[in-house]
């Protein structure tokens, strides 16, 4: 669905109005897009080799590169793509062979490949990885012909630190990746536990991206903060749930 989205988008745009569009020969490409003030990109940009061969397309901003952008082999057969925010890769990037297969799925963030990280191999997805900002594993899983996760290891464990003004303690600094895994599903749970284990306030936290990052109220007294984490394996239903309080870490 989201390689639809790309060429659907790169559809519209060449549909528009080529008013104020030229081409332009610059080192070794000729590139066709609006030029503002004859230097800066702004829009679309469509880029040839000296043979009017198309290698790629990229939409810009004020010559800054924004949103999707396409590079194509020889044959003309997508090679690979990828998002942008303000010049720097941001979002999922994906490669393909000559032959259109796709090869490799990895995120970026700010221009830092971390995040999710996927393999593949005759179509079937192999190896999965999350790489977090000290560009160490946080995930690992390996696949079998199936699809199906045999070999993992997790270690989700968020980062916990005391947020201190003047000297006191105000708020707790709570900090948690959120991997994505293929044929597996996770889901996390955040709130309050009291000394009789009774739990209060729980709060499913949303993990459609790359990390939480906020900071919690101090608990009120003879409370502790937990956080739970149900593992399902989408191939075979089986579900796993790991809970730790905050003093545990």
């Amino acid at each position: 669905m989201r390689l639809i989205l790309i060429f659907f988008l790169f559809l519209i745009s060449e549909g528009c109005d080529k008013q104020g569009y030229k081409k332009k020969h610059i080192g070794q490409d000729i590139i066709e897009a609006k030029f503002i003030q004859d230097t800066l990109i702004d829009g679309l940009a469509k880029f040839f080799d000296l043979n009017g061969h198309l290698e790629s397309k990229a939409f810009f901003f004020m010559g800054l590169k924004n949103g999707y952008a396409v590079n194509y082999y020889k044959n003309g057969i997508l090679k690979d793509s990828m998002e942008y925010a303000n010049n720097q890769l941001n979002g999922l990037s994906y490669a393909y062979d000559s032959l259109g297969v796709l090869l490799f799925a990895g995120n970026y963030f700010k221009g830092l490949n971390i995040g999710d990280q996927y393999f593949y191999k005759n179509h079937i997805i192999k190896e999965y990885y999350f790489i977090n900002f000290e560009k160490k594993r946080e995930v690992t899983c390996l696949y079998d012909s199936t699809g199906k996760c045999y070999s993992s290891f997790m270690d989700l464990s968020p980062v916990i630190s005391d947020v201190l003004i003047e000297n006191q303690r105000a708020g707790i600094n709570f900090f948690l990746y959120f991997p994505h895994p293929t044929s597996v599903k996770l889901s996390y749970t955040l709130g309050l536990i009291d000394s009789h284990n009774i739990k209060q306030k729980e709060v499913k936290l949303n993990s459609n991206r790359l990390f939480i990052d906020t900071t919690l109220q101090i608990p009120p007294e003879n409370f502790q903060y937990f956080i739970s984490l149900e593992l399902k394996d989408l191939m075979d239903s089986t579900s796993k749930i790991y809970f730790k309080r905050f003093s545990d870490f």
